[in-house]
């Protein structure tokens, strides 16, 4: 039987936690999982993330079923909460701009469905091997692919939270849906960047493994980044197979 577990911390520096996460199991064996990280000014980027969620969350589970296919549903989904956020955002000035990120898993038995906008990140642990699943929809991300920064400086770079895509801030958004797999032992961890930005993979790698080998709480990942600084909300969702 597959176990999730998820929490969402303040940090050490922010007034308002704009991060949100659910999990909704749909079977002994299967989960939906969604972590959103909102942007925008005074309560913008809440409205978005909260927003987001509820929308991705009505829609997903509406129209999911075992013979659904599901990666059109998740399509669905957050393009659904994208026309919701922007036309909220239009109909009041203070919220214009507002977005939020948005990246959901779904597994069904060894399958795993990826849909994702942003740069919150899927990372998954097999064995000892740690893999990065999503791609940052960054600006620091487009230039690491340039050849232009290397992964360690796009991660300590000024303008490293600098999106390139967000729900909610065009009335249309490219989203990256992709399948994959989860096996048993596997350790799947979905996260807002206020965990990411402060480890490197092999060190995201790192943590999980003692996750796993001591058995601990994602509290554990929680209190690594605030060790850290905290200076972002910080969201961590674990599944293990």
């Amino acid at each position: 039987m597959i176990k999730v577990y998820g929490k969402s911390d303040i940090g050490r520096v922010r007034e308002i936690n704009q991060d949100v996460f659910s999990i909704n199991m749909l079977g002994d064996d299967s989960v939906c999982a969604v972590v959103c990280d909102g942007m925008g000014g005074g309560n913008g980027g809440s409205v978005a993330s909260s927003g987001a969620l509820k929308i991705i969350n009505k829609e997903f589970l509406g129209n999911y079923s075992e013979d659904a296919n599901c990666s059109e549903v998740l399509l669905n989904a957050i393009t659904k909460a994208n026309e919701y956020i922007y036309d909220v955002s239009q109909d009041n000035l203070e919220l214009r701009g507002m977005g939020t990120t948005a990246t959901v898993v779904v597994t069904q038995g060894t399958d795993m469905y990826i849909a994702h906008v942003g740069d919150s990140r899927v990372y998954r642990l097999r064995g000892n091997i740690l893999d990065l699943i999503t791609t940052d929809h960054s600006i620091v991300q487009v230039l690491v692919e340039k050849g232009e920064l290397t992964p360690e400086e796009a991660r300590t770079h000024p303008h490293k939270n600098y999106i390139t895509r967000a729900v909610g801030v065009a009335q249309e958004v490219e989203i990256d849906v992709q399948k994959s797999d989860i096996l048993d032992g596997d350790i799947v961890l979905i996260c807002s960047d206020g965990l990411s930005n402060y480890f490197k993979n092999e060190e995201i790698g790192m943590l999980l493994k003692k996750m796993r080998d001591e058995e601990l709480s994602v509290d554990f990942l929680i209190n690594e980044a605030n060790n850290k600084g905290g200076d972002d909300n910080i969201t961590a969702v674990i599944i293990i197979k």
